[in-house]
């Protein structure tokens, strides 16, 4: 006989354990709660289980009726809606609304916390990719910044895709100002390197905008942000600015 309690999840134990002593101590009648098993190969298997006490003392032995269902889809279909809720579908970065998550919480930190800085980033001359290659080629230089992004970020580190060829990095550090200005150097270089696809040679680039965050909204920081990048395109682009 399998022992339940040895194929639960160790984070679901103590949970199942205490409904389950109330259940025997005759404090509730039944319980149900959706709970993770241990598979064998040691993968995990969402379940539903509802347990319910049947009889009494006098006219029926007591025993417990279980029942588990199997919910995995469900749980799948849930983690998807919350993926797709907080990221970019094309890319797999962040979206605007966890951007905007993201740098309030930021604000909330404590004054002894790393501050942060904000990369806004915007690829150089991408109309002409789809104009001239195709949307399919443009849906794929935006996937390879994104990956070059994601390649350089620290592990506090945050990046979004927040619409068309826009991008943007949440950076902490304590060395705020030479780290991101490092960092935004790492991305300019690693899009540097020339792609071939299909055919095509393509050397991308982008142009950084660079703000560093003390407690103002994600509207205003990334207002300053936006500005910095503008400064960048009208210098020249493939490059980063700091804002002032």
């Amino acid at each position: 006989m399998i022992d339940i309690g040895s194929i639960t999840h160790p984070e679901d134990r103590n949970l199942h354990v205490e409904l389950h002593r109330q259940l025997l101590a005759g404090e509730i009648e039944q319980y149900s709660l959706d709970k993770r098993y241990v598979h064998k190969a040691g993968h995990i298997i969402w379940a539903h289980l509802e347990v319910v006490l049947v009889g009494d003392n006098i006219s029926l032995p007591r025993m417990l009726l279980s029942q588990v269902s199997d919910i995995g889809h469900r749980v799948a279909l849930s983690d998807q809606l919350l993926f797709l809720a907080s990221h970019d579908v094309l890319t797999g970065l962040g979206n605007r609304s966890e951007l905007f998550a993201q740098i309030d919480r930021a604000n909330q930190r404590g004054p002894t916390s790393a501050p942060i800085a904000i990369l806004y980033l915007d690829m150089d001359d991408f109309k002409s990719i789809n104009d001239m290659l195709g949307h399919a080629m443009g849906d794929r230089a935006l996937v390879h910044v994104a990956e070059q992004i994601r390649g350089v970020l620290g592990p506090e580190d945050f990046a979004a895709r927040i619409g068309g060829d826009e991008f943007v990095v949440v950076a902490k550090h304590q060395a705020i100002a030479a780290y991101a200005a490092n960092l935004a150097k790492q991305i300019l270089e690693c899009l540097s390197v020339p792609v071939h696809w299909d055919g095509h040679r393509l050397k991308l680039s982008a142009s950084i905008g660079i703000a560093f965050a003390s407690h103002q909204s994600p509207d205003a920081i990334l207002s300053l942000a936006d500005d910095a990048l503008y400064l960048a395109k009208r210098n020249g682009k493939n490059r980063s600015v700091i804002s002032e």
